[in-house]
């Protein structure tokens, strides 16, 4: 493992996480999004292999290219389950892409980049 992060927290004022803020934390298993969170920037968590499902608050509007995108050398990533909040407005190309996701309800969404969940 290139960072054997496993839990992220944060703080509950935290508006934005940065690009490539968790890249290739490839142990990371569980993520605690703060309550007011807006933006989920590019590449955030790619490379975040060992997540199996993520819950977003409802003040999420936008999560970039390639924030959770897992393709690796051992495959695919383990997120199977995924929330998306009502205002969630935009999501990046490349998003989720090389995940194992059965259903994601995108109801809401103004804008779904290209390949975002291929």
């Amino acid at each position: 493992s290139r960072w054997p992060i496993k839990k992220v927290s944060f703080p509950q004022s935290l508006r934005v996480i940065g690009e490539g803020a968790f890249a290739e934390c490839d142990e990371l298993m569980e993520i605690t999004f703060p309550a007011h969170l807006i933006k989920i920037d590019d590449y955030a968590f790619s490379m975040c292999a060992s997540i199996h499902s993520l819950s977003f608050p409802d003040t999420l509007l936008y999560i970039g290219e390639s924030a959770f995108q897992q393709q690796s050398l051992a495959g695919y990533g383990q997120l199977r389950g995924l929330r998306l909040n009502e205002g969630l407005l935009y999501i990046g190309d490349y998003a989720f892409a090389y995940n194992t996701l059965t259903e994601v309800d995108l109801t809401a969404a103004e804008t779904v980049g290209k390949h975002a969940f291929m």
